[in-house]
């Protein structure tokens, strides 16, 4: 069995040696290939434990000292739980706000939210570019905004950003690759725009699931064996009992239906267009797995297994009503001090193997930084600053939180990781309302699949154009 200290000290290690790696070249002279990675630098390992906030203080030590001569910054957002909170009564939002304080002393400056709508910002923003007038120099707005960035387009390229080290533990890479077209990212992706509580996880009922069967759902998770299909086995062995209801719901959520099935398909298949910087998007149509993974999840929900979509899901598991509750893991909060116990599971894969994966929906912020702010230099070094200085002080102080005030034993620790790492953006997410059919014919195929008698067969018919659309809409 894996233990939680070993395994974050190994990451915690690991994350240490690509920083120093970085650092050696960190406070030269601006440019914009200051994100690459230096891949034959010899570095001694060290045998010692360094906790995350060394790895921050050690990553924003590594950017140029410059000062921002005491003004403001402004960052735009929709959404400032991940970056400036409002509320500070937890450890996690005071960390925030001590992050940023840090940041501020170190820069001289003060950062000023701008708290507003996506549709505002943008439309700010926009205007701003047309006017040739500064508007923000970070904008955290919700992934599906960025076909609109795009369209117009006012977003700088992230990659060409001086200080941003693109290859460093507190930038979600794989993520950012997603958000790219046209040979350039259009948003950052990485610790600052993390909540780890707004991700989706499975809450199971240990009392209930002693009853069914005598497994370890955490060993199943260990051996890649936690599947969609041994989901909905165990949802129906909960509320059916010789034919009969049980009155116990298999599988109960609060997420809207369409963010249910968005959420347990990612995790389990993927979405069906990719993007990296080396390349043009590509579409992928539908396989028979595909096909098997969206019926999968019509078994999970429609299908004699207990499926309960209700606003109060989450106080019916807190009451021991439900084996497993897909939500939010601020839920874990909320049932601290039950009286049965209960543990947390990342979503299911399709297949047994597959790596586990959570999906990036508009829960969570992504970072754009605009083309017309007058210092591009300076928003390449605070995007570096509140991710680097995110990834220790803001994910240290939400792991000892969950250790002492919420979760009940070391496994559930490792899920949390599992959930976190696994986080994943999609393209045709992000982009999808801004190509013709897209959408149509990758996640919200999969919604109606699952809520119609419809084959994938006909999107794939319908999605014959995408890729000559892609090719239309982005250049390499």
């Amino acid at each position: 069995m894996k233990t939680f200290a070993l395994k974050r000290a190994v990451c915690l290690i690991l994350s240490l040696l690509i920083l120093l790696s970085a650092a050696s070249c960190g406070k030269a002279s601006v440019s914009d290939d200051s994100n690459t990675l230096t891949d034959s630098q010899d570095t001694e390992q060290n045998e010692t434990v360094i906790s995350a906030n060394e790895i921050s203080d050690k990553a924003i030590d590594a950017i140029i000292d410059t000062d921002f001569g005491g003004g403001d910054v402004i960052i735009a957002t929709s959404n400032d739980t991940t970056l400036l909170p409002d509320d500070t009564g937890n450890a996690v939002n005071r960390k925030r706000y001590e992050r940023m304080n840090m940041l501020e002393e170190k820069f001289n400056f003060k950062f000023v939210k701008r708290k507003l709508t996506d549709a505002a910002i943008f439309t700010g923003a926009r205007n701003a570019h047309n006017a040739e007038l500064y508007y923000a120099d970070l904008v955290y707005t919700a992934p599906t905004q960025l076909h609109r960035y795009k369209q117009t387009p006012i977003a700088a390229n992230i990659a060409s950003l001086p200080f941003v080290t693109l290859d460093a533990p507190y930038f979600n890479k794989a993520s950012m690759e997603q958000a790219s077209a046209d040979g350039m990212i259009y948003a950052a992706i990485g610790e600052s725009n993390m909540n780890a509580d707004s991700l989706a996880g499975v809450f199971f009922n240990k009392d209930i699931l002693s009853g069914l069967t005598g497994s370890d759902l955490y060993s199943e998770v260990y051996s890649q064996n936690w599947t969609l299909e041994r989901m909905t086995e165990l949802a129906r062995l909960a509320s059916y009992s010789d034919g009969k209801a049980t009155g116990i719901s298999g599988t109960a959520t609060d997420l809207s239906v369409d963010n249910f099935i968005d959420n347990i398909y990612y995790s389990a298949n993927g979405h069906n267009a990719y993007s990296s910087l080396d390349s043009i998007p590509v579409y992928t149509p539908f396989t028979q797995e595909d096909q098997n993974c969206v019926d999968g999840i019509y078994e999970l929900m429609y299908n004699k297994s207990g499926f309960t979509r209700a606003n109060n899901a989450r106080t019916r598991f807190a009451q021991g009503n439900s084996l497993f509750c897909v939500t939010s893991l601020s839920l874990k909060n909320e049932i601290a001090d039950s009286d049965f116990d209960w543990g947390i599971l990342p979503l299911p894969t399709y297949t047994a193997g597959n790596g586990y994966k959570t999906f990036r929906d508009n829960a969570l912020p992504v970072t754009v930084v605009l083309s017309a702010t007058p210092d591009l230099t300076r928003s390449g070094i605070l995007l570096e600053a509140v991710n680097a200085a995110s990834y220790g002080y803001v994910r240290e102080a939400y792991f000892d939180e969950c250790m002492y005030e919420a979760v009940r034993d070391n496994d559930t620790l490792n899920m949390l990781d599992y959930i976190i790492d696994g986080t994943g953006a999609s393209f045709a997410y992000m982009f999808g309302a801004g190509i013709n059919n897209l959408d149509d014919c990758t996640y919200l195929a999969a919604r109606n699949v699952v809520k119609s008698t419809r084959k994938l067969e006909y999107y794939n018919r319908q999605g014959t154009k995408i890729s000559e659309l892609l090719t239309q809409n982005f250049d390499r």
